[in-house]
């Protein structure tokens, strides 16, 4: 049985993992038609290519996303947005983030 994998990642990381699964948390920017523009935890944009059925779905400001990377770096295949509420530490969730790519946790993460 395969496992499915989506790691946690930040914009830094997009080019490790093009045309596989990942999460990546942001906030808000822009809804428009089937583009979803988010400001990520390292203070990038990111654009997510939303489902048909993700359309007409409200956001508050901060999100996780579920999706395949692009070449481009951006998102389309979504598999979810989970709404994450409207307070979130992003530079606390980099720190997350950027700790599981340490050497030293690559067997826990």
């Amino acid at each position: 049985m395969d496992q499915f994998v989506a790691p946690r990642v930040n914009k830094k990381y997009l080019s490790k993992f093009y045309n596989k699964n990942v999460r990546i948390i942001g906030k808000v920017l822009k809804k428009d038609g089937n583009e979803l523009t988010l400001l990520t935890c390292d203070n990038e944009e990111v654009k997510c290519f939303l489902n048909d059925d993700q359309m007409a779905d409200s956001f508050e400001h901060y999100v996780e996303v579920l999706g395949k990377v692009n070449e481009d770096e951006t998102l389309s295949d979504i598999v979810y947005v989970q709404n994450g509420g409207n307070s979130l530490n992003l530079n606390e969730m980099n720190n997350l983030v950027n700790l599981t790519f340490l050497e030293e946790f690559v067997e826990i993460f």
